[in-house]
């Protein structure tokens, strides 16, 4: 409202004259924030209605009664977070992803004695961004925070971060985190700043003060093993700066970790720059056992970890032992998913070519595809296999691997794909498809289905008829049916309202609407193949003459061990029950097998058939 509009007001209405200082806030251009409405910027003052025209997210050009917005409106200033969003959104755009410190000072500055919790600045920063984005931008913005010398953290989640009038003197803060924050992995961030900003020469005293309560973390059977072993780092980077300083004595670590698993946590938690110092205290710990720990870390470790570690080693001189560890392995069918899914990832990188060979061999090949297998058997069905996903998407990859094999290796490896478990049906003619380009006489598996013979036994016809029990083929009726009268057509509406969000290019919902579209309409592609070859079979009518759907059978070994299988159809695996699909590797080995017969499976020590019985509900 201007100066001549303010003053008509209060001739007509003598009343509004104490509220002559807000009239002047609610001038055209101003920014606002209403309870109910969120943020909005005023357009203009309508004299013949009495109301301020407002533009909020959502409700352009709204009226509000003068007199309601005196009492709910409130006008925030020009330096607001949500202001200089729409005065230059590159600029804040730019700060949100760069510089969060930043974006947090400038909302403090603006909150009543500059102070606001941690909900309030989320909720301002939510005005702008999709809540998903900043809670992964809070957990770096937090960060930053706790190292500046600028806001004072609060000690409890609902407490008030404040911005101080003057920083703390950089040295001081650090050291007061280190002795007043309450969680040691605070004490143990602020004690590595302490040693990367090379501080605290000359502070003796101090200095002394911070390796003591790193050396009771150290100590402290109550603290993480992690914060255990980066305050005993600490301890001895600290020694080394103030040699009169005494460092724990690394041996209270063995204990904690005497255990593989925890070795293995510690290491996925670890960054990537840090393992190497990782593995020279676990050779110092474990001397007699250290060359099986660093296999157990580079068999089951994370991506990352198992990477780590192979850098380390080979930094150390190590590659001749590596190349010969991964060949032995390789021999001895004992090479575990998580490091043969790293080994594919890095075969076309030079840096491992001394490790690894020249590349992605058959047998890298076929392990993959067992491995793959009996992680599909362990997983839900809905869970991706990441090994299974970079053989389904590196052709060149594949074929470098069967080019100079036999036809009859490649032929070996087709039944292992058709019979997976880990690959959808599309997926596996994809892949057979790479195979008959480099031998054609593997043509008719991709023409008939014919996929000639295993070990002796007619395996079933690939792509042709699929026997299913009729409770699993109602479940996937009921699944199709679900998706297309109520997945596909709500994704259709989010694909709509995500595209009306704006430029495409960085419409992050746009995106993962288009990708949920995806994977729906493929299932669905699926769900209609797989049911136009579909066979209700009736498991009572089994026979037990040899083991064939709808069987129990039960294994033994030389030490008198059982284990029991259940045969059942495509669709009706149940891993944590022994339920197996026919086609799987297990129910293709097995079916057609009598009693006393030997079976191998997947590599596994070779047992006898011991029993044959027809399956019930109540086996």
């Amino acid at each position: 409202m201007d100066t001549a509009a303010i003053e008509s007001l209060l001739l007509e209405n003598p009343f509004l004259q104490r509220h002559r200082d807000k009239l002047a806030l609610l001038r055209s251009g101003a920014y606002c924030h209403h309870k109910t409405f969120g943020y909005g910027q005023i357009i203009s003052y309508d004299a013949s209605s009495g109301k301020l025209i407002v533009d909020f997210a959502g409700k352009p050009s709204h009226a509000i009664d003068l007199l309601f917005a005196l009492k709910h409106l409130e006008v925030i200033p020009s330096e607001h977070l949500i202001a200089r969003y729409r005065k230059n959104p590159e600029e804040i755009e730019k700060l949100f992803r760069n510089d969060p410190l930043a974006v947090i000072e400038i909302i403090l500055e603006c909150m009543p004695s500059h102070r606001a919790t941690q909900l309030e600045i989320v909720e301002i920063v939510s005005v702008i961004w999709d809540k998903k984005i900043v809670r992964a931008w809070w957990l770096k913005a937090r960060k930053s925070v706790e190292l500046s010398t600028k806001i004072a953290v609060p000690e409890v989640k609902t407490g008030y971060y404040t911005l101080r009038d003057q920083p703390l003197a950089q040295l001081d803060e650090v050291i007061d985190g280190v002795l007043m924050s309450k969680q040691s992995a605070q004490k143990i961030a602020y004690a590595e700043r302490l040693l990367k900003d090379g501080a605290g020469h000359g502070r003796t005293e101090d200095l002394q003060l911070v390796a003591e309560e790193m050396q009771r973390i150290s100590a402290s059977p109550a603290a993480p093993v992690l914060d255990r072993l980066l305050a005993c780092w600490v301890c001895e980077d600290l020694s080394s700066l103030t040699p009169a300083m005494a460092s724990p004595p690394a041996e209270m670590l063995k204990e904690p970790l005497g255990e593989v698993g925890v070795v293995l946590k510690v290491a996925d938690m670890l960054p990537a720059n840090r393992v190497g110092r990782f593995l020279n205290t676990l050779a110092g710990l474990y001397p007699e056992k250290f060359d099986s720990l660093v296999g157990q870390l580079i068999c089951n470790g994370s991506q990352r970890t198992i990477g780590s570690v192979i850098n380390s080693r080979m930094a150390s001189g190590h590659e001749d032992e590596l190349c010969q560890t991964f060949a032995q392995w390789l021999r001895d069918n004992s090479i575990k998913i998580n490091l043969l899914e790293w080994i594919f990832r890095n075969h076309a990188n030079a840096k491992y070519r001394d490790i690894l060979g020249d590349g992605i061999l058959a047998a890298h090949l076929r392990m993959a595809l067992i491995l793959i297998d009996q992680e599909a058997i362990r997983r839900q069905a809905n869970r991706k296999i990441a090994l299974a996903e970079l053989i389904a998407t590196d052709r060149d990859m594949v074929e470098q691997a069967i080019r100079e094999e036999s036809p009859e290796v490649a032929r070996d490896l087709v039944h292992m794909v058709m019979l997976s478990q880990g690959f959808d049906l599309l997926t596996k003619r994809s892949i057979v498809a790479w195979f008959v380009q480099i031998f054609p006489d593997l043509q008719g598996i991709l023409v008939n289905g014919d996929s000639g013979t295993t070990g002796g036994k007619h395996v079933d016809d690939f792509g042709k008829v699929l026997y299913v029990s009729q409770r699993s083929l109602d479940a996937v009726r009921q699944e199709y049916e679900t998706l297309v009268n109520e997945k596909i057509p709500a994704n259709k509406r989010a694909v709509e309202i995500a595209r009306e969000m704006g430029d495409l290019r960085e419409n992050s919902e746009y995106k993962m609407a288009r990708q949920d579209q995806s994977v729906l309409m493929a299932r669905k592609t699926q769900i209609e193949r797989d049911l136009a070859r579909v066979q209700v079979i009736n498991f009572e009518n089994v026979t037990l003459d040899t083991v064939s759907i709808g069987t129990v059978v039960t294994l033994g070994n030389d030490t008198g061990k059982l284990q029991k299988f259940v045969i059942l159809g495509a669709w009706d695996s149940d891993p944590q029950h022994s339920i197996v699909a026919y086609q799987t590797p297990i129910g293709a080995a097995l079916l057609g097998k009598k009693i006393g017969d030997v079976v191998q499976l997947n590599g596994q020590e070779k047992q006898k058939v011991i029993a044959i019985e027809r399956w019930t509900e109540h086996v």
